[in-house]
């Protein structure tokens, strides 16, 4: 690790990255975020890391059909509900790409979705119509307001740009 070095940023330092969250509703608590949008400016290579499980939450099967071509210009992520094991999973993924490449201007397939939260509830589609949206009015990507609804509670530190 000695070879790296660190810059501030986080998600955002990049240039032609940004991120932002808000609170749309997923989650109870509303102190808490509950989605993030990460874009880029423009397409850029891609990939995914994923479970071995196998049991898998929808946003996977989703994220697999859209990197087939190596690419992506956009993340959505949404915590409080895994959407793992929902009656609506797949479907909520795609539409939550579809609401997002309207949004942004880009095509449905360099849309990512990733969920993480409470595994087997259904969830419905208003949340993100509301929450996508409501993203790309944050004037400024400021990583700390992005990831405190992404990051598992027991982590102290979810991200580290190099």
């Amino acid at each position: 690790m000695s070879n790296f070095k660190s810059v501030s940023g986080g998600i955002c330092a990049p240039k032609g990255f940004s991120a932002a969250g808000v609170h749309c509703g997923i989650r109870h608590n509303h102190s808490k975020l509950d989605l993030a949008l990460i874009k880029a400016d423009v397409r850029c290579a891609g990939a995914g890391c994923y479970t071995t499980n196998k049991v898998y939450g929808a946003p996977i099967t989703v994220d697999r059909e859209h990197l087939k071509d190596g690419y992506a210009q956009a993340i959505v992520v949404n915590s409080g509900n895994a959407n793992t094991c929902a009656p609506n999973g797949v479907q909520l993924a795609k539409d939550t790409c579809d609401i997002v490449a309207k949004e942004l201007g880009i095509r449905a397939d360099d849309v990512l979705p990733s969920s993480t939260g409470v595994i087997g509830q259904a969830m419905s589609i208003e949340p993100f119509a509301r929450g996508i949206p409501a993203t790309r009015k944050c004037s400024t990507c400021w990583p700390p307001i992005t990831f405190p609804g992404i990051c598992r509670p027991r982590l102290r530190k979810c991200t580290m740009t190099l």
